[in-house]
């Protein structure tokens, strides 16, 4: 198995980076109310399917959805996010990593199956909400929210609605990682941007 190479981390770095902009900008839907928000993810993992494919073809090697998700998780924890998003990330993106290599990084469906247990890290920063539901009340009020927006979050994220999202994330991504790998073959590699 390749390790990493200078270059590898550089593309980890860019392509998170553009990852990264992208969720943040679909994000801001969010701020209209808690099922915006679902929507705002929706389409932010959509879009990422076509980052995340070229990702995966320039950097065919184990360890690169993981760093990935390392460095999105220990962000989303520095600014005020749960720290269980970290290990919870890093092991669903371990698994990826895995079925990526089980195929040699050549598989649409393992690159596209490894992008949607990736992209589970959407799950992880509402889970407080349902675990700890008084602390993440506190939260939001120190962060300035008025308790009418507080308390319409956490009536409607569910343990319910948690796993119906939870399986939607999956489905999209997997959708949107078999689009991207279909434009990735279609357009990327046609034009030498991936190999």
């Amino acid at each position: 198995m390749k390790s990493l190479t200078p270059k590898d981390l550089i593309n980890v770095g860019v392509f998170t980076a553009i990852y990264f902009v992208v969720v943040f900008v679909f994000n801001f839907v969010g701020l209209l109310g808690a099922p915006m928000m679902l929507f705002g993810h929706g389409l932010a993992i959509f879009a990422g399917g076509v980052i995340m494919a070229l990702y995966q073809a320039r950097v065919p090697k184990f360890g690169a959805i993981t760093l990935t998700g390392f460095l999105i998780s220990a962000f989303m924890t520095v600014v005020g996010h749960s720290w269980y998003m970290i290990p919870v990330t890093v092991g669903l993106c371990l698994i990826g990593d895995f079925l990526r290599s089980r195929s040699n990084f050549s598989s649409p469906l393992a690159n596209s199956i490894a992008y949607a247990l990736f992209s589970l890290w959407f799950l992880s920063p509402l889970l407080p909400i349902v675990l700890h539901a008084d602390e993440y009340r506190k939260k939001l009020t120190r962060a300035g929210r008025t308790t009418h927006d507080i308390e319409s979050f956490v009536n409607f994220f569910t343990v319910n609605v948690l796993i119906i999202w939870g399986i939607a994330i999956f489905f999209i991504a997997l959708a949107a990682g078999l689009f991207g790998e279909n434009i990735l073959k279609r357009h990327f590699k046609r034009a030498g941007l991936a190999r």
